[in-house]
């Protein structure tokens, strides 16, 4: 709240001393404050008025003829109208009364011997300004669960999400002996309306594909989105071969109509696979892995697909590379086809450059350079994310033993699945190849996503455990998109974590982001982990995220990913031009 507006500060007075009271209520008028004042004499007085109207701040004596104050600062934190800030009063002074109050949620303490308009105001400014605090760091985490279970463009369920729900139906069937089925769907010709009318158009077809899910009413429980073009369904009310084929033939139905996009009518088709629980799986991986079989045979069907082994993997459907990019994979590490290109990372206050982030890329056969995110996912489905982790790690290691061994002394972070965390040989694979090369483990980290952990937490957590005992950097990468977060930051020994650029590109316009990235920021330092601040895209971005406590930057504006025998010269003009700037304005920095 603005203390500068006229709006009045609507303030509960309880105290059971009527002297006192109206003692408090002639203070808070002279404290040049806007004040509406509302008086309780007891406790449940206080109650039954703050569960009928709101208040911005309580005034609440300690000892009260039916209860003690302290008694009430939970229940009223439970109101219907959510936390309130709270000012105790006692007749005495007592300092183990006042750490018990702010233990308990009370916002200040004061005593009556000592109270005048003075101390009093200062108080309220400040139990407001907490109140807001309070209110931002609310937003922020609804903000961090909304994203981590629901899809930002269209509302629905995430994968997470869908996850969830589908473990706990089948709990619920396996309890009364039920059936249900779920059904996978994906788009077709989606590739080709993006590539023809741009991904804002993608994104108006997406939106219009959950909207029309979602009108099949009851005949599904929960509709997510679980992937770019890719929709799941839980129907706990469909137990038949008759009920699935009624599903099929009302979802084709509804997508078969045209859609709108940018001024154009335009169609596009759907895949469906479905599958029943128990008889197809009786858990979440067979039964998903049986849906997905039902599906891929009817694109087969319908596409009469027979791919050769030259033809390159972009050219197919996503399901197809699903299919054929493992073994593409495979020879592509027997053949050396994929390499690296290293991004730097800087420390926002020096600029001084802390490190680089080693990016894969896969020189696919065809022709065309194929980023990460085009195969990554497809690797993760199969054992073929073993030897990819493993090489990716050795190309990285030798170019930073190379560096160093020319005086390039720069720590290195890659990506790792958190799939290799389940190899039992993964922590002594890593040991090995340091030692090798004669490297410190400091100048190593591993980044794994959020999302990934949230996927695996038992598994991965010993094996982090033992990364971080061997002098290795752990990083969370994309932070903020899992619900779970924060247990990371106390359950694992992480050292870093990358804030997700979907806050960070909104940093300067947004007041929310940015008090996401403070709140963060705020609780990493706490745990001593570094922030980094990945996708910064604009050099004016740097100063205001240095402000909000990121540590480290990385993005575009730094500069953009490149050859390794592009980074030692990189990284002397880098430091050339600090050396300058140091010489042309010592106090600079």
């Amino acid at each position: 709240m603005n203390l500068a507006d006229t709006v009045a500060i609507r303030t509960l007075v309880v105290d059971d001393d009527d002297v006192d009271r109206e003692k408090t209520v002639r203070i808070l008028q002279k404290t040049g404050l806007v004040i509406e004042a509302v008086e309780a004499a007891n406790g449940a007085a206080a109650m039954q008025l703050l569960t009928e109207q709101r208040f911005d701040l309580v005034i609440l004596d300690h000892r009260l003829g039916d209860c003690f104050g302290l008694d009430l600062v939970g229940r009223i934190r439970d109101t219907p109208w959510g936390p309130c800030p709270i000012i105790l009063v006692t007749g005495y002074g007592d300092e183990r009364l006042a750490v018990e109050a702010m233990r308990d949620g009370a916002c200040d303490y004061y005593s009556k011997s000592q109270v005048s308009a003075a101390t009093l105001r200062s108080a309220i400014e400040a139990a407001l300004r907490w109140s807001e605090v309070a209110r931002q760091l609310a937003d922020a985490q609804d903000r961090l669960h909304r994203l981590s279970f629901f899809d930002v463009l269209t509302g629905l369920p995430n994968r997470t999400l869908f996850f969830e729900r589908l473990e706990q139906a089948m709990a619920e069937s396996r309890r009364v002996g039920s059936r249900f089925a779920i059904a996978v769907l994906d788009l077709e010709m989606f590739k080709e309306v993006n590539d023809a009318l741009g991904h804002a158009a993608g994104d108006a077809v997406l939106s219009q594909v959950s909207l029309r899910l979602q009108a099949l009413g009851r005949l599904t429980d929960t509709i997510a989105r679980i992937g770019g073009d890719e929709f799941a369904c839980i129907l706990t009310d469909t137990s038949s071969e008759a009920g699935i084929a009624a599903f099929d033939s009302s979802v084709r139905a509804v997508m078969g109509e045209a859609f709108g996009v940018a001024g154009q009518a335009i169609s596009i088709g759907v895949a469906t696979g479905t599958a029943m629980f128990p008889d197809h799986g009786s858990d979440v991986t067979s039964l998903l892995a049986h849906a997905d079989q039902v599906m891929n045979r009817e694109k087969r069907s319908t596409h009469g697909v027979s791919p050769t082994d030259d033809e390159p993997p972009l050219s197919r459907s996503s399901h197809e590379r699903a299919v054929f990019l493992p073994a593409q994979l495979t020879r592509a590490l027997e053949s050396g086809d994929l390499f690296l290109e290293y991004q730097p990372k800087i420390d926002l206050s020096t600029e001084e450059i802390v490190g680089l982030e080693a990016l894969v890329r896969w020189r696919a056969p065809g022709g065309g350079v194929v980023p990460p995110y085009r195969f990554i996912g497809a690797a993760e489905r199969t054992a073929v994310i073993y030897p990819l982790t493993r090489e990716i790690f050795r190309m990285a290691l030798d170019q930073a033993a190379r560096w160093w061994r020319d005086g390039v002394r720069l720590g290195v972070a890659v990506n790792a699945s958190v799939r290799v965390l389940d190899d039992p040989r993964f922590t002594l694979t890593v040991a090995d190849e340091l030692a090798s090369r004669n490297l410190p483990p400091r100048i190593l980290t591993i980044e794994l996503t959020e999302t990934a952990l949230i996927s695996s937490p038992l598994q991965a957590r010993a094996a982090l455990s033992e990364l971080a005992r061997l002098g290795v950097t752990i990083s969370i990468d994309d932070f903020g998109t899992g619900f779970t977060s924060f247990r990371y930051l106390r359950d694992l020994d992480v050292g870093e974590i990358k804030i997700d650029r979907m806050f960070i590109t909104d940093a300067l316009r947004s007041r929310r982001d940015s008090a996401i990235i403070r709140s963060v920021a705020a609780l990493a330092r706490g745990f001593d982990v570094k922030i980094v601040a990945e996708g910064v895209e604009e050099r004016a971005a740097w100063s205001e995220l240095r402000r909000l406590g990121c540590t480290i930057g990385q993005g575009y504006s730094i500069a953009r990913p490149m050859p390794a025998d592009a980074v030692a010269p990189w990284v002397n003009a880098w430091r050339l031009r600090l050396r300058a700037l140091e010489i042309a304005d010592p106090g600079g920095f």
